[in-house]
């Protein structure tokens, strides 16, 4: 998620030779699998729910220094499998399933883990990694130990293994070293620099993934009236929100929109659904459909948007708005990966999914996110699809050009997928491939690099640190473009 945290996915599967009942047996088991790491110092459970237990881990940070940390860990169970979900703090989260499913080679089953990893960008490779080497590892281990148990006729697991550990462990140590972060670079309250913001709810704006309301901020004691999250198009101002605003409407302007069918994706706390919904100097869509992956992005879009509406379902939100005489808007919003990955059961729908779209979409819109997508390339042939005959893309996106191959490692690990790290010809290549006609890219790069990094540099140390991170790795080696294509 844009600019300071990122999502990415990570999983392997491990054959077994026991029966589904078997494995589901002994993944199903929350207390298996926490005594499985080597950190757990105690873990009680909760007093309502068996499923949710408090959890202290005794940790050495570098190697050096022993601490002790305690937070909850949520589990729930799947006809499937077992799921938990772990919050660390700082924006870091993770969601990890577990499932057994018949083997389609016959004569077993297959362990199946796949987590979603939602950190700091700085600290991603550490993350992903770790999780990427270990997470094959530990499940060939518990593989073992569950074949074992089945030879000796155990009835249960107590042997320790570090499986877990990587679903608990990894966000805690981001947790210390990121918080540790804010307190190095949170900007003091002095005249020369942007006073620390002051959060106009209990809950700091970092804690649910909102850091992008303190940029909306005209002061530091005033509520954002605005929750924008793109770099805008800062031509004729000098206001970060007016900026966001005019970056959304050159988009749709580029894309040549008319209303109709809309889908918008990663629209964050849901501003560009309500451009949609309010702003006079566009038509306003019969159907709006949004996707976001983060649950309080998510959770945000629909107490807003419900402002302007009147009927709500859920858990997807269907409301149909009327304002001033205005023709009747059909919303639906979904929590989930912008990219569809068929055989989710994490999702009970999906905007991309061809085989169950009610009505093909005019315009699929993305503003500034979708070179974070795995993988764009995907996505663009999924919007192809969803499209009616005509229908259009209209994207706010980035291409990159040679680079030094530190500097693309770097780019790679902290801002973007490897596959996303496309050239201007290799973009358009790829639309024409995909089938996309009337293909058009334009530059707008110095409306929005120079003035959205010296904007951040006025916003305090850590906006500065980032700002700088950003002028270093990504003004020289890339260009801001705006992306229309049509289906034919």
């Amino acid at each position: 998620m844009w600019p300071f945290f990122l999502t990415r996915h990570v999983g392997s599967s491990q054959p077994l030779q026991i029966s589904v009942e078997q494995g589901l047996t002994a993944i199903q088991n929350p207390h298996v699998l926490l005594d499985m790491s080597p950190f757990l110092i105690d873990r009680v459970p909760d007093r309502v729910d068996p499923l949710l237990f408090t959890l202290t881990y005794r940790l050495k940070m570098f190697g050096v220094y022993e601490t002790t940390i305690t937070f909850t860990c949520k589990f729930v169970l799947h006809q499937d499998g077992i799921e938990n979900n772990v919050s660390a703090g700082a924006g870091t989260k993770l969601n990890g399933r577990y499932t057994v499913r018949q083997s389609p080679e016959g004569g077993g089953v297959e362990l199946v883990e796949h987590t979603k990893v939602t950190g700091f960008c700085l600290f991603m490779p550490f993350i992903v990694g770790t999780a990427q080497k270990s997470h094959a590892e530990s499940l060939a281990e518990l593989a073992a130990k569950l074949n074992q148990a089945l030879l000796e006729g155990a009835s249960s697991l107590i042997t320790r293994s570090p499986i877990y550990s990587y679903y608990i462990v990894l966000p805690l140590l981001l947790t210390l070293v990121v918080s540790g972060f804010y307190v190095v670079a949170r900007p003091n309250n002095t005249k020369k620099s942007f006073p620390t913001p002051k959060p106009y709810s209990s809950q700091p704006y970092e804690s649910a993934g909102l850091f992008h309301l303190a940029l909306n901020q005209s002061d530091a004691y005033s509520p954002p009236t605005t929750e924008w999250l793109n770099m805008g198009y800062w031509k004729d101002t000098r206001d970060f929100p007016t900026a966001c605003k005019a970056l959304a409407l050159r988009v749709l302007a580029h894309g040549r929109y008319n209303g109709g069918h809309v889908l918008d994706v990663g629209h964050g706390t849901g501003e560009s659904l309500l451009l949609f919904l309010r702003e006079r100097a566009i038509v306003r869509p019969q159907r709006l459909a949004g996707i976001v992956d983060l649950p309080s992005h998510y959770e945000r879009s629909r107490r807003r948007v419900a402002q302007h509406m009147t009927t709500l379902d859920v858990p997807r939100i269907r409301r149909t708005a009327t304002e001033n005489n205005d023709t009747a808007t059909t919303v639906e919003l979904f929590l989930g990966d912008a990219v569809f990955r068929p055989g989710d059961t994490n999702i009970a729908a999906h905007p991309l999914d061809a085989t169950r779209l009610e009505e093909p979409y005019d315009i699929v819109f993305g503003l500034d996110c979708v070179y974070h997508f795995q993988t764009r390339t995907k996505f663009l042939a999924q919007a192809h699809a969803a499209l009616k005959p005509g229908g259009r893309i209209a994207l706010a996106d980035i291409c990159f050009g040679p680079m030094p191959v530190f500097v693309r490692w770097l780019v790679t690990k902290l801002f973007v997928p490897s596959e996303n790290v496309q050239t201007w010809a290799d973009y358009g290549h790829t639309l024409d491939r995909l089938g996309y006609v009337n293909v058009e890219m334009e530059d707008i790069t110095a409306e929005v690099y120079p003035s959205f990094v010296s904007f951040l540099k006025s916003r305090g140390v850590a906006w500065w640190i980032f700002g700088w991170v950003f002028r270093c790795l990504i003004v020289p080696y890339s260009r801001f473009v705006l992306v229309s294509a049509q289906k034919p």
